[in-house]
């Protein structure tokens, strides 16, 4: 196999926190769907099937703060998991335009199955870093978040108690545990 040209890094892109941000997110998804593409669940399908189970009954609004994700494509994907059954979405008997969801067994079950893989994903993305810079990593990345709650409708921002996340969608907060939102 030949070796592949070295690139310079170009002044400009390579140095510029959005694109690293990107860069990096490639990476978290490659390592994600690495360890669990056999699963057939995707990190924004694992990430929707953990709010819903700890969050039984949430509608479609509620979820897509949780998860930080756009109703319009959030849809779409819960269209997905639902065929697969997996979860189940029960329209609101007073409000018809809101849907309460709830998991099912089978989606309780790739949430166990997955369990150490996606553990293991997470280890092996930051794996470079020493055990504190991960811990370093995680914080600056609450604390941009944070700093940057204006930037899209759904933000993810830690919470005034150490240990918890808050998700702000307009008028309202909701306290999500770490392990929630990345499977621990």
């Amino acid at each position: 196999m030949a070796d592949r040209p070295t690139v310079k890094p170009i002044d400009g892109l390579h140095d510029r926190a959005g694109h690293l941000a990107r860069r990096f997110q490639q990476f978290a998804v490659a390592h994600f769907t690495r360890r669990n593409g056999a699963f057939g669940v995707t990190s924004v399908q694992y990430a929707i099937l953990i709010a819903v189970r700890e969050r039984p009954d949430l509608d479609q609004s509620a979820l897509s703060s949780l998860v930080a994700f756009d109703k319009s494509t959030l849809g779409v994907v819960l269209d997905k998991l639902e065929k697969r059954g997996t979860l189940k979405r029960t329209r609101d008997p007073i409000d018809k335009r809101r849907y309460s969801l709830k998991i099912t067994a089978k989606g309780r079950g790739i949430l166990e199955a997955t369990q150490k893989s996606v553990l293991k994903s997470e280890t092996e993305l930051l794996s470079p870093l020493s055990v504190v810079e991960q811990k370093k990593l995680k914080s600056l990345l609450s604390k941009l978040l944070e700093g940057n709650a204006g930037a899209t409708r759904a933000q993810v921002v830690p919470a005034a108690k150490p240990g918890k996340l808050s998700v702000r969608n307009a008028s309202r907060v909701v306290a999500v545990e770490p392990r929630q939102m990345n499977g621990r």
